[in-house]
């Protein structure tokens, strides 16, 4: 694989993008980048205060900066945010390169994955009902910039990694859209 791409992780939140993510980039070689670490360390405050503070919007604009300037390093793995496809730009930005994941799991292992956590809902809908709309909406974005689909609910971290491992050392030159 050329030292000019790198391995964009999308999905749901809970699909494993940042647990998977970290044990991929070590296993590949790459350095490591969350899209949500990034903002948050950007902002200066967690994900969840942006959120109260500045909104979704003022999170999603920079999210979407780090993304476009990610998509333009070389030898990265990136765990990008469940969201983050919404953004027309980051959609097309990530449908142009090799290497994108989608990782996915059914909604109740989503739901199981993610009880604690510090993010903030997105509607006032009850969470599971939120989680089967999230998914719903997003897929056909998730589809249209995924190279590869991994359901993650029936897999532990190392049978994912080894999945990924496979996929990028499968991609060469000739695969590239």
């Amino acid at each position: 694989m050329s030292e000019r791409h790198s391995l964009f992780l999308v999905g749901p939140r809970g699909a494993g993008k940042s647990s998977v993510g970290a044990l991929a980039a070590k296993a590949l070689g790459l350095s490591f980048q969350d899209s949500d670490v990034l903002v948050e360390r950007q902002a200066g405050i967690a994900v969840a205060e942006i959120f109260d503070k500045h909104g979704a919007a003022a999170f999603r604009a920079t999210e979407r900066r780090i993304l476009l300037r990610l998509c333009q390093e070389p030898g990265l793995l990136v765990a990008s945010g469940g969201g983050s496809l919404e953004d027309p730009r980051v959609r097309s930005a990530l449908a142009s390169l090799p290497g994108v994941v989608w990782l996915d799991a059914p909604p109740g292992i989503l739901l199981d994955r993610t009880r604690d956590s510090a993010r903030p809902p997105l509607t006032h809908m009850p969470p599971r009902q939120e989680l089967e709309w999230l998914v719903a909406t997003r897929e056909a974005q998730y589809r249209q910039v995924a190279d590869l689909r991994i359901d993650t609910g029936s897999m532990n971290p190392d049978e994912v990694v080894d999945v990924i491992q496979h996929f990028w050392s499968s991609l060469s030159d000739h695969h590239l859209r």
